[in-house]
């Protein structure tokens, strides 16, 4: 994901974290356009996570990505303040006009709610 999104000259200062360690206070520093998250990240809450990321950047959308697409996932995310959850195994055209439409202000949750 992080190959495609780097291929977007829409999206810049792409920035890809592989434990929760640090996110918030980069978030807090530098602020962002968007967050993805990674359902599984090792040793973290990912739920947690988004909460305190929506804490101390309330209007930045969050949109998860998960291997997983069980109900009570994405209900989750949703209740913490995710803007999104989109499967990995979507097609990268799947997962890039999903991240666009969350960047975009819509709600995009791949059980079809909003």
């Amino acid at each position: 994901v992080t190959m495609l999104l780097q291929r977007q000259p829409q999206l810049k200062h792409i920035k890809h974290f592989i434990s929760g360690d640090g996110v918030i206070d980069i978030i807090e520093r530098q602020g962002y356009t968007v967050v993805i998250l990674d359902y599984e990240i090792p040793g973290t809450d990912t739920v947690g996570l988004l909460r305190e990321i929506k804490r101390i950047c309330p209007k930045c959308p969050v949109m998860v990505l998960s291997a997983h697409g069980r109900p009570e996932f994405v209900e989750a995310v949703r209740l913490a303040g995710a803007s999104g959850y989109t499967m990995k195994t979507e097609l990268p055209s799947i997962i890039l006009q999903n991240l666009m439409r969350v960047i975009a202000g819509e709600s995009v949750f791949m059980d079809g709610q909003t």
